[in-house]
């Protein structure tokens, strides 16, 4: 069971510990034992005080919401002010209540913004008239057959809509058609029947069997990129992604149906469809992104006078738009959609396309080459044309106004002594190189040393409290990864890489300075000041050093970790942060179970002066 909740947002709130609890008494040991941790883990949590004026201000709410759906935000701010709140922290005693789910309410949405939503329950029966697979009870002959639409096509009537809804106030109408759109569960289309608008709800779309996305190799036409979960992939996910995107392209010019949708923009033809993956070890289904290039090229006349058609090819400021469209939405989506995890991939070029052997994107964002665990190099010269900002030159372009993206073999990596290794990868610098591709250089370069000497988990525990989504950082596999990460973030940029300084201080990795000039030019050997991290980090690091094996096992059988979850002392103090065990608040309790089992030399690291 623990195993299964490994990588889940709710493992870290899991009690691993075994209580007996007699239901005859009213009270004895483990009972108390209990409570008394669940007190722990809420303090762990964070959790603080909620002022008696907010819960007044939230019953009044909710005693309203007993008669009415929603009021006007001035009207809760009036009762907010009644209760003794001050004018500035109503919006925020407000998001607090939408935060927990006692109401509804919406500060960057401008029709919504002005409405507070007091009775979720009665909400949900509304939403759930338009798109549960159940047809209502309708009486009217007309309805009927516009509902027929709904059922046949996907397409809402405005009038269908208003009957569902008719119980309800009419002035709340259009509050709840916006609350629908905010959620992509419909969209509006172009009316052709005035007073009468027409809605697209993507869960209610029909299936075209004859039209289905594959797995397939790319060409200079096309590019796809493959959402693949952790776990699980709803259904919503996709619902959501094709009402998204009708809002970005030509939706006049755009075929939507349930298990595939075409869109035009700019020139292209953006697909979404599902895709099975049949491949071993991966989750079987996944949403695939392709976009395909409709515009014509130019005629060309050669030197004999014959006139020549050029090939369409991708126009990489549109892809680009595109995935990041994509990568937005995301964020949307897994923030509706609980424990929809997922990652951005691309079919491995050097394989087998049947063998549906996918690549993480980010990879082939940052590598000229990427070795697939069959031993093939995947030239990534296509998918960094595609996506990436700069562009990306390749030997044939000397020769040819189109770059030829056939794999070309790459030698297998070798593992080479530390005494060679800056030589093996110093990049020769020209006077025309930017900074930009210095940094990157230097990324790369550092990269390669960490990895060659494991250093990865180290510099995640040091790195943690930069990244607000544990996930990015528990799903970067590579320290070029990280970095990516880190970039992301904003703590890494082409003017400040301070914290790689600061890193190599806290790690004592100064052997990394050998491998690129830039970094050792830069760092300073006088100045070991470290403000990148916290000194909590910084004790945390010195902590992983004196951990011995057996230190090690010990933890592992107190905290409830299974052998084959530990790699390093690294990985085993990632997940005591998870599972919040280790906090920075709770460290003296930390430091007390640690002298109690014999782990002093390792408690002291935790309680040196920085």
């Amino acid at each position: 069971m623990f195993d299964k909740m490994e990588g889940m947002k709710y493992a870290a709130h899991v009690d691993r510990k075994m209580y007996m609890v007699d239901n005859t008494v009213k009270s004895h040991a483990d009972i108390k034992k209990l409570k008394k941790n669940i007190g722990k883990y809420m303090q762990a949590m964070g959790m603080k005080e909620v002022p008696i004026n907010w819960l007044n201000f939230q019953e009044r709410l909710q005693d309203i919401g007993k008669t009415k759906v929603c009021i006007p935000y001035n009207e809760a701010s009036r009762i907010g002010t009644e209760c003794g709140i001050s004018e500035e922290a109503i919006i925020v005693a407000i998001t607090y209540m939408n935060d927990i789910g006692k109401i509804l309410h919406s500060n960057k949405d401008e029709k919504l913004k002005n409405t507070v939503i007091t009775n979720l329950h009665t909400m949900i029966q509304m939403l759930t008239t338009v798109i549960t697979v159940f047809p209502p009870a309708i009486k009217d002959k007309e309805i009927k057959r516009r509902w027929k639409r709904l059922e046949d096509e996907g397409i809402l009537e405005e009038k269908v809509l208003r009957y569902l809804w008719q119980n309800q106030d009419e002035g709340n109408f259009e509050i709840f058609v916006e609350v629908m759109r905010v959620f992509r569960l419909l969209f509006e289309k172009k009316t052709k029947e005035e007073g009468n608008r027409e809605f697209l709800v993507p869960c209610r779309m029909k299936v075209d069997n004859d039209t289905s996305l594959e797995v397939t190799k790319d060409d200079r036409q096309m590019v796809s990129v493959y959402l693949t979960p952790k776990d699980f992939l709803p259904d919503a996910v996709y619902h959501t992604l094709v009402a998204a995107f009708l809002e970005l392209t030509d939706c006049d010019n755009s075929q939507v149906f349930r298990n595939r949708s075409d869109f035009s923009f700019e020139g292209h033809r953006v697909s979404l469809g599902a895709v099975k993956i049949t491949r071993e070890n991966e989750k079987p289904h996944a949403i695939k992104l392709e976009i395909f290039c409709l515009t014509i090229g130019h005629y060309s006349t050669s030197t004999n006078a014959t006139t020549t058609l050029s090939e369409p090819k991708l126009e990489p400021s549109i892809c680009r738009k595109v995935l990041n469209y994509l990568r937005n939405q995301l964020k949307t989506v897994c923030n509706i959609y609980e424990g929809s995890g997922y990652n951005l991939r691309v079919l491995c070029d050097a394989c087998n396309p049947n063998d549906h052997h996918l690549i993480d994107l980010e990879k082939c964002l940052t590598n000229d080459t990427v070795q697939c665990n069959r031993m093939k190099s995947m030239d990534t010269t296509h998918i960094r044309h595609c996506f990436l900002s700069e562009p990306v030159s390749t030997p044939s372009q000397a020769h040819e106004s189109v770059p030829q993206l056939v794999p070309t073999p790459v030698p297998e990596p070798v593992i080479v002594p530390d005494s060679e290794l800056s030589q093996t990868i110093e990049p020769v610098v020209t006077n025309g190189e930017s900074a930009e591709k210095e940094f990157q250089t230097m990324l790369l370069q550092v990269s390669t040393w960490c990895d060659h000497h494991d250093l990865l988990h180290k510099l995640k525990v040091l790195c943690n409290d930069m990244i607000t989504d544990f996930s990015d950082l528990q799903n970067a596999g590579s320290t070029i990864e990280l970095f990516n990460v880190l970039k992301r973030c904003g703590h890494l940029t082409v003017t400040n890489f301070k914290v790689l300084i600061d890193a190599i201080n806290v790690t004592g990795s100064n052997g990394v300075l050998e491998v690129n000039k830039l970094l050792k030019d830069t760092y300073d050997e006088d100045d070991n000041y470290v403000n990148s991290f916290s000194p909590y980090r910084q004790r945390l690091i010195k902590f992983g050093k004196a951990l011995s094996e057996d230190n090690i096992t010990t933890l592992t059988h107190l905290k409830g970790f299974s052998k084959k979850q530990r790699k390093n002392q690294w990985t085993m103090i990632l997940d005591l942060e998870r599972r919040r065990i280790i906090t920075e608040e709770g460290l003296p309790s930390f430091i007390n179970d640690l002298k109690e089992n014999g782990m002093s030399v390792a408690a002291e690291k935790l309680e040196d002066p920085i």
